[in-house]
């Protein structure tokens, strides 16, 4: 019985994973992403990567973020 209930929870452990949400606006086009559409502004290859620093960095400030989903205390890439 207890072989069968590992064997479970390490099933269960495996199938778990984290997913990390990406996106970009599109209509009308985000700052950071204006290069696509022709601006003539500097390229941001990671457009669809901007998290406001991260999970920890936004607690920290209040559920905040920068300006385009940048780190409030960080720079800015665009």
């Amino acid at each position: 019985m207890y072989r069968e209930l590992y064997n479970w929870f390490i099933t269960i452990l495996i199938s778990i994973q984290q997913v990390y949400g990406h996106g970009r606006m599109e209509d009308p086009p985000a700052r950071n992403a204006a290069w696509r559409y022709g601006f003539n502004v500097p390229a941001n290859y990671d457009d669809v990567g901007l998290n406001c620093g991260g999970l920890g960095v936004q607690r920290t400030n209040g559920g905040k973020c920068g300006v385009c989903g940048d780190s409030s205390k960080g720079p800015r890439f665009h």
